[in-house]
C-alpha cells in the first residue's frame, strides 16, 4: 500500500500542480525510492484579479534554491492525487475581524468562538488537507499588553450550517507565534498559521470549514463586533485589541477513494 506522507513545510500550503494530465503532486519530505524520478520547485504567492493565488515555478529534476519570498517544495513522481476542492480568501473578505478572543474556541455560547472564513464540501475519501491564515493586528498593541497568538482551525460539520461545538469535528489545528505588537504597515512581519493534516470523510461526505481564533497569554480578551471586507469602518479596526484575518487558503487532495 503507498504511503503518503504529510510535510512539515512551513508558512505555506505543501501543493503542487503537475506538469501532465491536471494531477496534483504531493509534497514530500521522503527521498525518493529507486525507479522513481524526483521533481523540485519553487512556490510563491501572486495575486489574480485581487485574489491570492499559490504558483509553482522553477521545476527541475535537481535539488534547487529557491529566492526570497517563495519556498521549496520537492514530490516524486508517482505520488499523484486529486484536486478535488480549493478556496482562497476573496478580496472582498478583506479583512475579516475576528469575532472574539479568547475564552473558548468553541461557538457554543454568545460572547465565543472562532470565526468562520472558508468552507468547501468533500465527498466520502481520503484526503490530505492544506491550508493557512495569515493575521494581522488593526491597532499598536499598549505597552505591558499581553501578547496575542492567532489560532487555524479546520472542523468538519454535516451542513453548511452546521456550527463548531465539539472538538470531536476537529480536523487539525495550528497556531502562530505571538503577533507584531504593531499595526500592519508599521511591521513588516506578519504572523502566519499554516499545517498539513490527513482527513477521512465518511460516506455521503461532509463540509470542511477554515475558522480563526485568538487568544491573548493572559487570558484576557473578550467580543468584538467583528466586520468584514469594505463593511469594516475606522471604528471596528480602533477596537482595543483587535485582530484581522488578511489571507486564507485551503485545499483537499484526494489521495484515496
Amino acid at each position: 500500500m503507498r504511503k503518503y506522507l504529510v510535510p512539515l513545510i512551513a508558512g505555506a500550503a505543501a501543493v503542487a500542480v503537475a506538469a501532465s494530465g491536471g494531477a496534483m503532486a504531493l509534497a514530500t519530505t521522503s527521498s525518493p525510492s529507486l525507479g522513481e524520478r524526483a521533481y523540485f520547485g519553487c512556490v510563491k504567492l501572486k495575486h489574480v484579479s485581487g485574489v491570492p493565488r499559490r504558483s509553482l515555478f522553477d521545476i527541475s529534476e535537481r535539488p534547487i534554491t529557491c529566492p526570497g519570498g517563495s519556498f521549496k517544495i520537492e514530490w516524486n513522481q508517482d505520488q499523484n492525487g486529486k484536486l478535488v476542492a480549493s478556496q482562497s480568501m476573496n478580496a472582498s473578505n478583506i479583512p475579516t475581524q475576528l469575532q472574539y478572543i479568547g475564552g473558548t474556541i468553541l461557538q457554543t455560547t454568545a460572547g465565543h468562538g472562532a470565526t468562520n472564513v472558508l468552507q468547501i464540501f468533500l465527498p466520502k475519501g481520503t484526503y490530505l488537507l492544506n491550508a493557512d491564515l495569515k493575521f494581522d493586528r488593526s491597532v499598536t498593541a499598549a505597552t505591558g499588553a499581553p501578547d496575542t497568538y492567532g489560532y487555524l482551525a479546520l472542523w468538519t460539520g454535516a451542513t453548511s450550517s452546521t456550527t463548531f461545538t465539539d472538538f470531536s469535528q476537529g480536523a487539525g489545528t495550528f497556531t502562530t507565534g505571538p503577533l507584531p505588537r504593531l499595526v500592519n504597515g508599521s511591521d513588516v512581519i506578519d504572523a502566519v498559521a499554516s499545517g498539513s493534516h490527513i482527513l477521512i470523510v465518511p460516506a455521503g461526505g461532509e463540509y470542511l470549514n477554515l475558522s480563526a481564533f485568538a487568544y491573548n497569554a493572559d487570558e484576557s480578551g473578550g467580543p468584538y463586533a467583528g466586520c468584514v471586507g469594505t463593511a469594516c469602518t475606522t471604528t471596528d479596526l480602533s477596537q482595543a485589541g483587535s485582530v484581522v484575518v488578511t489571507n486564507a487558503d485551503l485545499s483537499a487532495i484526494q489521495v484515496r477513494p
